[in-house]
């Protein structure tokens, strides 16, 4: 409820650059709801969601403001419950995304499939920075 109230503050903000929420207990509905506000976002170009307890359909809901968002360059996601679907879907969409050059997911769920997924888009981007 207090991150979707967040969510709906920061909407639109062009002031903010960097999104710190970090250890808030957010889950996947926190997580839906700030992606929202990051689809028609322009500033912000850091995020940091660790410790949030984020897992798939978080990730999913990012991924696809991911594919509409050209600011952000650092997606920070550690120490979530984060799946192989959450990877495939942040992977997919990272390799339509220009401007995110660093996501970090070490310490979630991810298993062979959202590893070998997260490592092809790195494949295709040398100098993207990924922590898996």
């Amino acid at each position: 409820e207090g991150v979707a109230e967040l969510a709906q503050a920061i909407t639109g903000n062009t002031t903010f650059t960097v999104w710190d929420f970090q250890n808030n207990n957010m889950c996947d509905k926190g997580a839906e709801a700030l992606a929202h506000a990051l689809g028609t976002n322009t500033t912000v170009n850091c995020i940091f969601l660790n410790g949030n307890h984020i897992g798939d359909e978080g990730a999913k809901a990012l991924a696809g403001a991911l594919k509409q968002n050209q600011s952000v360059a650092v997606v920070v996601l550690v120490n979530n419950n984060i799946g192989d679907e959450g990877a495939k879907a942040l992977a997919d969409a990272l390799m339509q995304n220009t401007t995110v050059k660093d996501l970090d997911v070490r310490n979630n769920c991810i298993g062979d499939e959202g590893r070998k997924a997260l490592q092809k888009m790195k494949a295709m981007k040398p100098n993207f920075l990924l922590g898996l």
